[in-house]
């Protein structure tokens, strides 16, 4: 998430830190922003296409990739595993951040957004609808986020969750199956240990020892939800 918000709510005589306009609108969808902006002053009818403005003008000036994620992709397709994108942005957004680093081809029929959807997170419902068009099961896949509303929506839809945050100590996530993590490749790495241990060959293995299998090899599978900026 950039500045833009903290900017026009400035242009509107409304002061927030940085620090608080992550805490307040980081994950969000722009109804939820527009909300919440407005309980702190008088905004035009028309913000929303104004803020809107601003902010596809300056991720068409470029974003940032997070170190790791082109890899974990490519992991991720070596390995036959499907993923996708769950987001409260648009498919405008997601589609001009994932193109400027090659990675549209691979997320452009997996997109999910709660502008179409009509689903935002928190709500489990924007979630099950992802599983679902991808033929998955919630309990054998896993969201990486990077929002506290991301994490509410993988505790509300029973998804397991790795949360990425740079400045992870590795402190506890409360309702989350995880602690925080300050990399991808701890993320990866965290990520194929679950894939391993859920594998038709794991699966294989527990038979021998006469334990309980999972319900087929096809009840397995996981995505990759990309965090937002």
């Amino acid at each position: 998430m950039g500045p833009e918000p903290r900017d026009e709510l400035e242009l509107r005589g409304i002061s927030m830190s940085f620090e608080r306009c992550l805490t307040s609108f980081m994950g969000k969808s722009i109804e939820d922003v527009i909300a919440t902006a407005r309980g702190g002053g008088d905004l035009p009818s028309n913000w929303k296409a104004i803020l809107y403005e601003r902010v596809f003008e300056r991720l068409g000036q470029g974003v940032d990739i997070i170190p790791g994620i082109p890899e974990l992709i490519e992991r991720l397709k070596a390995a036959d595993v499907p993923f996708c994108v769950v987001s409260n942005g648009s498919e405008k957004k997601m589609k001009l951040m994932l193109s400027q680093h090659g990675l549209w081809d691979d997320f452009k029929d997996q997109c999910f957004s709660a502008h179409t959807i009509g689903i935002a997170k928190p709500d489990p419902g924007l979630l099950r609808h992802a599983l679902n068009a991808i033929n998955c099961t919630a309990t054998r896949s896993v969201l990486i986020e990077d929002s506290e509303i991301g994490i509410k929506s993988a505790i509300n839809a029973n998804v397991p969750c790795l949360v990425y945050d740079p400045s992870a100590r590795d402190e506890p996530v409360v309702g989350v199956s995880r602690s925080r993590f300050s990399s991808m490749e701890e993320i990866s790495s965290h990520l194929f240990s679950f894939i391993n241990a859920h594998s038709p060959q794991s699966a294989a293995r527990t038979a021998d020892h006469n334990t309980e299998r999972p319900h087929s090899a096809l009840d397995y599978q996981t995505r990759l939800i990309t965090p937002e900026p």
